[in-house]
């Protein structure tokens, strides 16, 4: 119980607070509207290229047939200009088919849980996609590959994968 209580509590370390994650899924979107928003293996390094500039410290994004999710950590003096659901569409051309009400964010804590989630098949259109773990760890390598990963994102994506693997080894998610 003490071992669970000091994994908790570096989970809420106050580094995380500047932790986020912004995403469109299945819960939040249509699927001609995902679509839009997917984004290939080749495409993602100029985003988190185009991220880099605009006051991104480290990105990790994950695009798959349901779901894009950017994982963030932007500079301390970044400023508000744009929305990041924003900057995502328009990355793509397609940002006159958006608005906020089709994308979730969660910050800190919340967005670790959301990598857990996705990671452990939990927030999947079916439940223990096996597909998903796959893909988070090549969004990771192409994000350390483009050394937009930092301390953070590494420390949350590892942990992440590890979470996934165990989700579907200690129990039958997949099933």
């Amino acid at each position: 119980r003490g071992f669970q209580r000091r994994r908790s509590q570096k989970i809420l370390d106050p580094a995380l607070m500047n932790l986020y994650c912004l995403g469109i899924s299945h819960r939040t979107a249509p699927v001609e509207l995902r679509e839009k928003l997917w984004f290939s293996t080749a495409e993602i390094p100029p985003v988190l290229l185009m991220l880099r500039e605009q006051k991104m410290r480290e990105t990790i994004l994950v695009s798959t047939c349901n779901r894009t999710e950017l994982y963030y950590v932007p500079e301390d003096d970044a400023p508000d200009d744009q929305p990041v659901w924003q900057l995502l569409a328009r990355a793509k051309g397609a940002g006159e088919n958006f608005t906020e009400q089709h994308f979730y964010a969660f910050a800190g804590a919340d967005a670790v849980r959301q990598a857990f989630r996705v990671a452990s098949g939990v927030d999947s259109m079916v439940l223990g996609d096996v597909q998903i773990l796959g893909q988070m760890k090549e969004a990771f390598m192409i994000g350390q590959e483009m050394s937009s990963t930092g301390l953070l994102l590494n420390r949350l994506f590892n942990a992440a994968l590890h979470v996934g693997k165990r989700a579907r080894t200690e129990t039958e998610i997949s099933e």
